[in-house]
């Protein structure tokens, strides 16, 4: 994997733009036999939720290689460049609509736990 690749975009909540770019932080390899190599899937994780200001290099999520549903390897993905927070305004917003996020979150795994 290529370091200057972006492998993710990450949303970007109370911040002066909604999208982050996520990268390996440095290039990485990974050797495996030739047979396992098409068993290979890569999963990508974000952390949530990602709250600015964020800094150009702070860790963002993980980026997985899992060959077989076993995990072979894994490197921390980092924002590719700097966020800051955005209008009193934006802030508001992002808060009241996390906060609904959060009760509806609630509300349906209280009712799949019931069912």
């Amino acid at each position: 994997m290529q370091e200057d690749r972006i492998e993710s975009q990450g949303r970007v909540w109370k911040g002066n733009t909604e999208q982050v770019g996520a990268k390996i932080a440095e290039d990485a390899f990974l050797t495996m036999p030739r047979g396992l190599v098409d068993s290979l899937q890569k999963s990508v994780v974000m952390t949530e939720p990602l709250l600015a200001p964020i800094k150009q290099g702070d860790e963002v999520g993980q980026v997985f290689w899992k060959s077989n549903g076993n995990t072979v390897a894994s490197f921390a993905l980092v924002a590719e460049q700097s966020v800051e927070q955005g209008s009193w305004m934006v802030r508001l917003w992002d808060s009241i609509q996390l906060w609904l996020r959060g009760l509806f979150s609630d509300l349906v795994g209280r009712i799949e736990v019931s069912e």
